[in-house]
């Protein structure tokens, strides 16, 4: 919702100089992004629905507005599975460089995206049961980092293919040819706008926003609440089922 706001805000400001003000059309990735991040098609549907929700609510449907990239990249399915091989084969030759920075980093991002359903639901189980107590926890922790790193790389992989076939086809400007292209990542030639404060480590959408007892806002993992959850309180927004935002509570 605040990332709306903001965008909301940007539009209504050029609009002051230049009437029809801007509109941002939201380019969503969860669909084609979902087969290698291990979701079902279902999971990434209502993200989509619960964002046009949102800007219903905001009434701003003259500035903003979202598409999934899916069917984007279907109309252009031939051309993409023309170049396919082509690019796994460049893809797995840079890929095997184990000393190369950006594959790392990219790893490292993507882990905390990957499904890791039956990890939890396992941890869960133990704990409720008891068996934990009959368990060799540091060899399941191991065998968990291990299915998780190699989910990860999966990912990082699949996804660095995808990618480079999008480039190659000049995928989101061939679809929206008279658009200035935006991202949440600065690049160049792309507009950017601060989504964030610098001091921020945690990207938004990797985390949950908290406000800190002097005001502040910040971006922490919500395992950070649940640590402790009495420091805390939960705020809405009408009709969603996670939190907007943690308050943080001044104990006795």
């Amino acid at each position: 919702m605040y990332a709306l706001l903001y965008l909301l805000d940007i539009s209504d400001a050029v609009r002051e100089v230049y009437p029809p003000g801007l509109l941002f059309t939201l380019i969503l990735d969860g669909t084609i992004y979902r087969p290698f991040y291990g979701y079902a098609h279902n999971e990434a549907v209502p993200y989509e629905e619960n964002l046009n929700r949102q800007i219903s609510a905001l009434e701003a449907e003259n500035s903003l507005r979202t598409t999934d990239m899916w069917p984007i990249y279907q109309e252009r399915k031939n051309e993409a599975a023309a170049i396919e091989v082509e690019v796994r084969e460049l893809v797995s030759s840079q890929w095997n460089d184990h000393d190369l920075p950006a594959r790392q980093d990219l790893i490292a991002a993507l882990r905390q995206g990957v499904e890791t359903t039956p990890i939890t639901v396992a941890l869960i189980e133990m704990y409720k049961s008891g068996s934990y107590k009959n368990v060799d926890l540091d060899s399941f922790f191991i065998r968990a980092e291990k299915a998780l790193l190699k989910r990860a790389e999966h990912a990082a992989f699949e996804y660095t293919v995808l990618l480079t076939i999008m480039r190659r086809l000049d995928l989101v400007m061939t679809a929206f040819p008279d658009a200035i292209r935006g991202t949440v990542h600065p690049k160049p030639d792309q507009y950017s706008p601060i989504m964030r404060d610098a001091k921020t480590v945690i990207s938004p959408w990797h985390g949950t926003a908290i406000v800190r007892l002097d005001g502040s806002i910040v971006t922490e993992y919500e395992a950070i609440v649940f640590q402790e959850p009495e420091r805390y309180k939960a705020w809405f927004v009408r009709g969603d089922e996670a939190p907007f935002y943690y308050e943080e509570i001044k104990l006795p």
